[in-house]
C-alpha cells in the first residue's frame, strides 16, 4: 500500500513539474529568442559587409577570404600578403567604402545625421577591430568563462 502511495504521489509530482514548464513556456510575456532584424548592429561576430567590402578591395572572392582568416591570419596580414597594404592603407580603404555607405543610408532616411555623425565617430577603432581579429576560441580572455576547461 505505501509503494502505491509513492507512485501515485511521484506520479502527480512529475505531472506538475511537466505541466509547469509547458505553461512557462506558453507564456506570452517571455520574449521571444528570434534574432531582431532592428537590432543588427548587436549582433556578435557578424562582419558580413565588412568580411564582403574587404574582399571586394583585396580582388577576392568572399568564401576565399574566409578561408584564409579561419587558417588563422588577420584581415590586415592577408591584405598584406594580397596586396601588399599596410594596416593604415586597408584601413583607409575600407573606411572610404564603409563611410559612403553610412552617407547613402543618411540620404535615404535610414539613418538620421546625428546617428551617421555617432557611427563615423566609432568606425575606425571598429574597424580596426575587425581587420586585427583572429578566429578561434577567445573564451581564455574573459575571466571567468571557460577558463578552467
Amino acid at each position: 500500500m505505501r509503494t502505491i502511495t509513492q507512485l501515485a504521489l511521484s506520479s502527480v509530482i512529475v505531472g506538475l513539474i511537466v505541466s509547469g514548464t509547458q505553461i512557462v513556456y506558453a507564456d506570452p510575456a517571455v520574449p521571444s529568442m528570434e534574432p531582431s532584424h532592428h537590432n543588427r548592429q548587436h549582433r556578435h561576430h557578424q562582419h558580413g559587409g565588412i568580411t564582403r567590402d574587404a574582399a571586394q578591395l583585396l580582388g577576392m572572392e568572399r568564401q576565399d577570404l574566409l578561408k584564409e582568416w579561419q587558417k588563422g591570419k588577420t584581415l590586415v596580414q592577408i591584405a598584406q600578403t594580397q596586396k601588399g597594404w599596410s594596416e593604415e592603407t586597408f584601413l583607409q580603404k575600407l573606411s572610404d567604402i564603409e563611410f559612403k555607405k553610412i552617407d547613402e543610408a543618411i540620404k535615404s532616411g535610414k539613418i538620421s545625421k546625428e546617428q551617421g555623425a555617432l557611427i563615423k565617430k566609432k568606425l575606425p577603432d571598429k574597424l580596426k577591430n575587425v581587420l586585427n581579429h583572429k578566429p578561434g576560441n577567445h573564451h581564455e580572455r574573459m575571466p571567468g568563462t571557460f577558463s578552467h576547461l
